[in-house]
């Protein structure tokens, strides 16, 4: 298992915005009205750009990648691409801890 080492313990700032991330993009709409009330998606996400540009799959793309990832020519298993998913998630918390937005 791999554990990211943060160095030093990240800002109030940073460690919202890492708990907006590993709760998941899809409900942090949901998530931002109950914890914070008032404030809207709207807001958080002029605080986080990398919301207004991601894109997102539809469950036909989703699935049709899965497919082509688990099959004969790939031959990724569902646990190898939930652990690369992990460490991939893992990495871009790790990334965003360190870069100057959290200093």
């Amino acid at each position: 298992m791999i554990t990211p080492d943060f160095g030093n313990v990240p800002s109030a700032r940073c460690r919202s915005m890492i708990g907006f991330t590993s709760f998941g993009i899809s409900r942090l709409s949901k998530f931002q009205r109950h914890r914070v009330g008032a404030q809207s998606f709207r807001h958080v996400s002029r605080k986080l750009p990398v919301l207004r540009s991601m894109k997102y799959l539809n469950a036909q793309t989703a699935a049709a990648v899965d497919e082509s990832l688990m099959g004969a020519e790939v031959g990724f298993t569902l646990e190898q691409l939930m652990e690369l998913a992990g460490l991939a998630v893992a990495q871009a918390v790790v990334d965003f801890v360190k870069s100057p937005q959290c200093s």
